[in-house]
C-alpha cells in the first residue's frame, strides 16, 4: 500500500468536514429525521379540530388557542350581538407592517405606517396566557427600542398622520437575559410607525417564544387572507343590510348565518320590520291617556316587538302590539317583531376558509356593532400539549382549587351546625325549622302508637316498631319522655323511668 501524502490526508479531513456539514444541514432542514425524533413526526400528522366563538372586532388569530398556522381558519356561522354588519373578515401574517396592498394589513400615512392591532396586554414573557403586545425586530433579530410609535383607539376612526392619537405606553421586559420593549395599549386599535426603516422591520405579537424573530414585511409566504361578506349582509331578509337583534338580557332573537358548504351560508332572519306603521289611537275613559295599538300580520304570537330608536315597553297579545301614554299619537319609526317563522336565505361566497398565521390577527373589517363569529382551526398533538402546559393546566389547577376550598368551608359550617364551633364532641344541632316524618332516639320513635288497645305490654307491639333494625318489643321503654299512644282507647303513656319494667310508664289520662 502506497504511503499517503500530506494533501492525500488534507483531501480526506476536508470531505469529512463536508459530509458532516451536509448532513448538519439535513438534520436542521428536517431531511434527515433522527430515529427518536421519528416518534415526534406523528405529533405533526395528528390533527384535531378547535372552535372558538369571538365577539371582538380584532384580536389575535383564534384568541387563546394555539394552532397549525398550514391549515388555516374555517368561518362557520355569524350571529348579531347588536345590529351588525361588516366588510369582511380579514387576517394578517406574521409581520402587521405588511401593506394591505401587498396581503396585509398595513397602510402607509405620511412618513410612516399604521395597522390595526387588539387590545394589547402584558401577561409574562414566556406565557400564552396574554399576547403581551407588540414587538418591532430588525432584520438581524434585534429589539428595536428608537423607534416614535402612536396608538389611536379604534371608536377614534382611522389614523391621518404618523402623531394621530396618542403615544404609546411601552414597557421594557427582560426576558433570558435580554431587555425586549413591548408596546401596549387600552383597548383595540391601530399603532403608527414612524422612525425605522421599513424594508428591515418585523412588527409582530409577542407570542410564542419568537420574540426575536424577523420576517420581512414583502416575505412571498407571510400574506393575510380575507373573505369578503358585503353581500352577505345585503341579502339579510329584514331589508336594513344588517343583522339584527331584537328583545334585551336572555329573551332576544337575533338574524344568524350559517356555512353548510366551502361556499355557501345559509342566513336565518328571525325578525320583521313593519316600516310605516298604521297605528290605532284610543283615547282612554280618564280622557288624558291614548292607547296605541298595532297588529302585525306574520307576527309570532305573543312574541317580541319594540320600535326602532325607542326605549318604549310594548305590550304584546298575539299578534297585537300597544303602549299607553299622554299622546294623541304614536312615536314615529319603524316597528321591529319576531317573526311567527324565520325567513331564510341562501347566499354563495367566494369562500369560506382562510389562510392566517397563529401569531397574527383576525379583524372585521369595516365593523359596526359586534357579532359573534365562530371560526374552526386545527391542532397538531405540539399545539394541544403546549396549551395545556402553559394556559389551561394552570386555569384548571385553579378551578379545582377554588372547588376544594369552597368545599371546605362549606363542610366546617355544616360541621359548626351539627357540633357548635366550641364543642366537637356533644353534637348540636342548629335550625329555624325541622320538618320530618318521625323522629327516632336511640333508633326508636320517640312516639310509639298501636291498634291494639291496652298498656304497653310485651304482647302489644307498636304498628311503628320494626323489630329488624329495633331488636325485639319487650313492652318496656328507651328512655326517658317516651310516649306510647293506644289508638283504640285514646290513652297516652309517658316514660318516667327506664329500668326494663312495664311499670316505667305512666298514663297521662
Amino acid at each position: 500500500m502506497a504511503d499517503l501524502t500530506t494533501n492525500d490526508l488534507v483531501t480526506g479531513i476536508k470531505n469529512q468536514l463536508k459530509a458532516k456539514a451536509a448532513k448538519k444541514a439535513d438534520l436542521e432542514s428536517g431531511a434527515i429525521v433522527p430515529a427518536l425524533a421519528g416518534n415526534l413526526e406523528s405529533w405533526a400528522e395528528d390533527v384535531s379540530e378547535v372552535s372558538n366563538s369571538w365577539d371582538e372586532t380584532i384580536r389575535s388569530t383564534a384568541g387563546d388557542d394555539p394552532i397549525d398556522t398550514a391549515f388555516g381558519g374555517v368561518l362557520t356561522d355569524i350571529v348579531a350581538k347588536s345590529d351588525f354588519k361588516c366588510d369582511a373578515l380579514v387576517t394578517s401574517g406574521y409581520n402587521l407592517l405588511r401593506l394591505a396592498s401587498n396581503g396585509g394589513v398595513a397602510v402607509a400615512v405620511g412618513n410612516g405606517w399604521y395597522f390595526p392591532v387588539p387590545h394589547l396586554e402584558l401577561g409574562a414573557f414566556g406565557d400564552a396566557t396574554k399576547n403581551n403586545g407588540v414587538l418591532l425586530t430588525d432584520k438581524d433579530g434585534n429589539n428595536i427600542k428608537n423607534a416614535t410609535v402612536y396608538f389611536k383607539a379604534l371608536a377614534d376612526g382611522v389614523p391621518t398622520s404618523v402623531n394621530d392619537g396618542v403615544a404609546a405606553t411601552y414597557q421594557d421586559v427582560t426576558y433570558n437575559d435580554e431587555t425586549f420593549r413591548t408596546y401596549l395599549t387600552s383597548g383595540p386599535g391601530y399603532l403608527i410607525v414612524s422612525g425605522i426603516t421599513y424594508a428591515d422591520t418585523c412588527a409582530h405579537l409577542a407570542w410564542e417564544d419568537w420574540y426575536d424573530k424577523y420576517v420581512s414585511p414583502t416575505a412571498e409566504d407571510d400574506a393575510g387572507d380575507s373573505i369578503s361578506l358585503t353581500a352577505l349582509f345585503a341579502a339579510a331578509p329584514n331589508g336594513t343590510g344588517k343583522f339584527l337583534v331584537l328583545g334585551s338580557g336572555g329573551n332576544t332573537v337575533a338574524t344568524r348565518a350559517t356555512r353548510t358548504s366551502g361556499t355557501q351560508m345559509t342566513i336565518t332572519d328571525p325578525i320583521g320590520r313593519v316600516t310605516s306603521p298604521s297605528w290605532t289611537n284610543e283615547l282612554q275613559e280618564d280622557e288624558e291617556t291614548y292607547k296605541h295599538s298595532l297588529t302585525i300580520s306574520g307576527m309570532k304570537a305573543d312574541g317580541l316587538a319594540q320600535i326602532e330608536g325607542s326605549d318604549q315597553v310594548l305590550t304584546v297579545v298575539g299578534t297585537t302590539v300597544s303602549y299607553t301614554d299622554t299622546n294623541a299619537t304614536a312615536i314615529s319609526g319603524a316597528v321591529r317583531y319576531e317573526k311567527a317563522t324565520a325567513a331564510t336565505a341562501n347566499m354563495t361566497l367566494t369562500k369560506t376558509q382562510y389562510a392566517l398565521n397563529d401569531c397574527g390577527i383576525e379583524m372585521k373589517s369595516g365593523a359596526t356593532g359586534e357579532a359573534y363569529f365562530g371560526c374552526t382551526y386545527s391542532q397538531n398533538v405540539a399545539d394541544a400539549l403546549s396549551q395545556i402546559a402553559k394556559v389551561k393546566l394552570d386555569i384548571s389547577l385553579s378551578v379545582v382549587a377554588e372547588a376544594l376550598l369552597y368545599l371546605y368551608n362549606e363542610n366546617k359550617a355544616l360541621r359548626e351546625l351539627l357540633a357548635g364551633k366550641d364543642n366537637a364532641v356533644l353534637p348540636v344541632v342548629k335550625a329555624q325549622s325541622v320538618e320530618c316524618d318521625d323522629i327516632l332516639t336511640l333508633g326508636v320513635p320517640n312516639v310509639l302508637y298501636s291498634g291494639v288497645e291496652g298498656a304497653p305490654s310485651a304482647a302489644n307491639v307498636p304498628d311503628n316498631w320494626d323489630e329488624e333494625t329495633m331488636t325485639v318489643w319487650n313492652g318496656c321503654p328507651r328512655k326517658i319522655g317516651q310516649q306510647y299512644v293506644d289508638k283504640v282507647n285514646k290513652k297516652v303513656y309517658y316514660a318516667v323511668a327506664v329500668t326494663g319494667s312495664t311499670n316505667d310508664w305512666v298514663a297521662l289520662n
